[in-house]
């Protein structure tokens, strides 16, 4: 992730599948994959809907239940990007070759987002440990950050259980997939099949192995 988009985000480090704040919060963040209804009975549906709701009902710490679309108005994104490096590559002296491989590049990516941007839903759940003091002078004084990791794992562990009773499957955010979601907020991004958020960078280097 960019420093500037860190600072942005008051984030002091991502380790252990747990993204941390400067001012000692931190937080884990679950995907929810969400059950497919359409083949569930009414009973069916009733017990998931009393498993959420018993799950909700006994939360002694606060959530965020995330639901995002992801990649909507990508050619309007895409129209920006290229404008931008036009402008910016017509700015040297010698600009021909570089603006022919641009160009080459940038039908390929029209056609890789045209075919992997299709648009959906994506769900998350962010499950927090927040210190009972916010000051930096008290935080400095603390040294609990194992035994918060601890309380956090626990959490996640008693959630991911509880899910896969009502029947909805989860996925721990990595490290890598923390920063590559957090990244998505401010850059151009197109989710994948994969689950991960394709960036411009991840794009060239994409394009560029399949042209060697």
């Amino acid at each position: 992730m960019a420093k500037k988009n860190q600072n942005k985000l008051a984030i002091k480090e991502v380790q252990d599948d747990v993204v941390v704040f400067e001012d000692g919060s931190m937080v884990a963040v679950l995907q929810v994959h969400p059950a497919e209804t359409s083949t569930l009975s009414a009973a069916q549906k009733r017990q998931i809907l009393a498993g959420y709701r018993f799950w909700l009902e006994n939360l002694s710490y606060p959530v965020q239940i995330c639901a995002r679309t992801v990649n909507l108005e990508l050619e309007h994104s895409l129209e920006k990007y290229r404008a931008n490096v036009e402008v910016a590559i017509k700015k040297r002296k010698e600009y021909g070759d570089a603006l022919r491989e641009f160009t080459e590049f940038y039908s390929w990516l029209e056609q890789y987002v045209q075919e992997n941007g299709m648009s959906r839903r994506v769900y998350y759940l962010v499950i927090p440990y927040l210190p009972f003091f916010r000051k930096k002078k008290e935080l400095k004084k603390h040294t609990g950050k194992v035994e918060h990791m601890k309380i956090l794992r626990q959490r996640i562990t008693e959630t991911q259980q509880c899910f896969k009773i009502i029947g909805l499957d989860t996925h721990r955010c990595s490290d890598k997939e923390l920063i590559n979601l957090y990244s998505s907020f401010f850059t151009f991004s197109l989710h994948n099949e994969q689950g991960y958020y394709d960036t411009i960078e991840s794009c060239v280097h994409t394009w560029l192995g399949g042209n060697t």
